[in-house]
């Protein structure tokens, strides 16, 4: 149960995983757009600043001109013409008035509210005959928004300049009110970099300049938003717009605080809404794993039983859809697996009751299965032969020529047929009818090679003693004249093909008859045993040694390189010959060889014309006095 509870744990905490994952990732993307959206809003919020601020000095040109109009024609306004301006003035509103030299007359603004000289000269440089109504906002002790207006004569030449001021914190303040959200900085600088207006601690800033950062931007372009601190160091994001009415600036500072409040409660709620989903997801999946559980208990059963070897074990079909179906797939490949094993156990007893010995090797020459008949043919084992090389068998009779016509025939047609010699394991022969296939696969990769032996040793010796009647001297066991004639012709025709000499030899004993006579067919034969043995050990392993019948043998001398080596093996016959031969009753008889030599091709070419011309030669040897040889064609 703990290490059920601890797999739960993994599986929610790896839940969990992702929803941290997500809501980092959500985090920062609301900073980033957080970011974009409040500098976005402080330029937007600093335009409409502005634009209020340019509404609130158009009304002030509109109330300059409609004070002018009222005013006296001289320009110079009497005791009535005072209280008239008076009484038009708005309140909190001042008005200076101008001779045409620019000397102040009269005026209704407070001391600390007077426009300083400067500030009157300025707004006078922006008038010219006939120029519309200029306005400024004035650094001063009370910051000021002055509107100038020219006055005429009746004739039409200069009377003078009206000036029209109102303080310019309620002006700022109005605006601020329509366009600034809470806890936003909104500030009004004139063009010298000083500031006539703040939202915030206006009594402390109001006359300062404005941050380095904002005086820097107001250089390079008319408007624009960065990333800088407040007055009192309070990072912000800030735009900035400039008038192009009265050539002032507002800027507009959103604390970064307010960002990181707003990501908050937007990071909570989404985070609320996550856990939420996560909690339900975990209680969906509490009760699919509950599901799950049971079924893959009830598949992990019938799973235990399947390897079990217990017939019949089937999966019940419940649970979530996946494991039904995987429940449904298990029960088909049972029932696949029940009818393999019955047709393996079908085959598994057709293999080991066969008679004739199987043999299955793998493609790397390894035996990798036998029946017991083979067992029986072989001597060996099966776990003695599981994983040997079928070499092991090798009976020594058949040369590499033999096998390799095997493997030919294996790779060019997939099977080999025929009669093989194999040795058992304690050294004993057998023969077999061998059916030999390579067996492949559908996309044609070579599996493995079955072999079919069908024990014929019994039939194959009786084969030999026919063919050693037919092909071989009953008495000496060396080839008769049959034989003699076969292997004569191959001689000759691997003497052709590879330019080699073959000699013909015709022997004929001397004194045999006397030994015949003397002592009898016993003896006789005897002495034809001795000269067979010591001719076969006079002569080469690749030569053959012929008995023709009575005391007439012929030797035939494959391979020879030059005639000289023929006549080195004719001399060595001719002293074995010669030696005493020891008969059975103690008795030593002597007897000596007459030999005749044919050469191919120097003195013919088939075996009839070798055989004669030898057989010639030999009758000289006799005539030149005996145990002698002599060649065809030489005197």
């Amino acid at each position: 149960m703990l290490t059920r509870c601890n797999s739960l744990s993994v599986y929610f905490a790896l839940l969990l995983l992702p929803g941290l994952l997500i809501g980092g990732v959500v985090l920062l993307l609301l900073n980033q757009r957080g970011e974009t959206q409040l500098e976005g809003s402080s330029l937007l919020a600093a335009r409409g600043l502005s634009r209020e601020l340019d509404q609130s000095m158009a009304r002030m040109r509109s109330t300059a001109a409609v004070l002018a109009a009222a005013l006296p024609a001289s320009g110079e306004p009497d005791g009535a013409g005072r209280r008239r301006l008076l009484a038009a003035l708005p309140a909190g509103a001042a008005a200076t008035l101008l001779d045409a030299g620019g000397a102040p007359q009269f005026t209704t603004a407070a001391a600390d509210a007077g426009l300083s000289p400067a500030a009157l000269a300025s707004l006078l440089r922006q008038l010219g005959p006939g120029a519309a109504p200029a306005s400024a906002c004035v650094p001063a002790a009370v910051p000021q928004v002055a509107v100038a207006v020219a006055l005429t004569t009746t004739g039409g030449g200069p009377a003078g300049v009206l000036v029209y001021q109102e303080a310019a914190a309620p002006l700022f303040a109005a605006a601020v009110r329509d366009q600034l959200a809470d806890g936003w900085i909104g500030a009004w600088i004139a063009p010298g970099g000083v500031l006539v207006g703040r939202s915030t601690a206006a009594a402390r800033y109001v006359g300062h300049p404005a941050i380095a950062d904002l005086l820097t931007a107001m250089q390079t372009s008319a408007e624009g938003m960065f990333v800088s601190a407040t007055l009192e160091g309070t990072p912000s994001f800030v735009g900035y717009s400039r008038s192009a009415v009265s050539g002032c600036t507002v800027a507009v500072f959103i604390p970064r605080d307010l960002l990181r409040q707003k990501v908050g409660e937007r990071l909570r709620l989404i985070g609320g809404q996550i856990a939420a989903a996560m909690l339900l997801a975990c209680l969906l999946a509490w009760a699919l794993l509950h599901r799950a559980l049971a079924s893959l208990r009830s598949l992990r059963r019938a799973t235990a039983l399947a390897a079990a070897g217990a017939p019949g074990a089937r999966a019940t079909l419940e649970g979530p859809a996946e494991i039904r179906l995987l429940a449904r797939q298990f029960n088909r490949l049972q029932q696949a697996r029940e009818r393999a094993d019955a047709r393996v156990a079908l085959a598994a007893s057709v293999f080991g009751a066969i008679a004739d010995g199987i043999l299955i090797v793998g493609p790397d020459h390894a035996i990798i299965e036998v029946n017991r008949a083979f067992e029986t043919m072989s001597g060996y084992t099966r776990e003695q032969l599981i994983g040997q090389n079928p070499r092991l068998l090798k009976s020594g009779k058949h040369d590499a020529a033999f096998y390799q016509g095997i493997w030919r025939s294996l790779d060019a047609r997939g099977h080999w047929h025929g009669q093989i010699w194999d040795r058992r394991r304690d050294g004993s022969l057998f023969a077999a009818q061998l059916s030999l296939s390579a067996v492949t696969g559908a996309d044609g990769t070579l599996l493995h090679y079955i072999a079919f032996f069908s024990d014929i040793t019994e039939q194959r010796l009786r084969q030999d003693q026919v063919e050693q009647l037919a092909y071989l001297d009953p008495l000496t066991h060396l080839p008769n004249r049959r034989l003699l004639r076969d292997r004569l012709t191959q001689g000759l025709a691997v003497a052709a093909r590879s330019g080699h000499l073959l000699a013909v030899c015709s022997i004929d004993l001397d004194g045999f008859k006397a030994v015949n006579d003397s002592c009898g067919h016993e003896a006789g034969d005897a002495v034809l045993v001795a000269v067979a043995a010591r001719l076969l050990q006079a002569v080469r392993a690749n030569d053959t040694v012929a008995r023709l019948g009575g005391d007439e043998f012929v030797l035939v001398l494959a391979e020879l390189g030059a005639e000289h080596e023929a006549v080195a093996v004719v001399e060595r016959a001719l002293d074995s010959v010669r030696a005493p031969i020891r008969l059975a009753s103690g008795r030593h008889v002597g007897v000596s060889a007459s030999i005749g030599l044919a050469f191919f091709p120097r003195d013919g070419a088939t075996p009839e014309q070798l055989l004669g011309l030898s057989d010639d030669a030999m009758y000289a040897a006799k005539h030149a006095g005996r145990d002698c040889y002599r060649e065809a064609g030489v005197g």
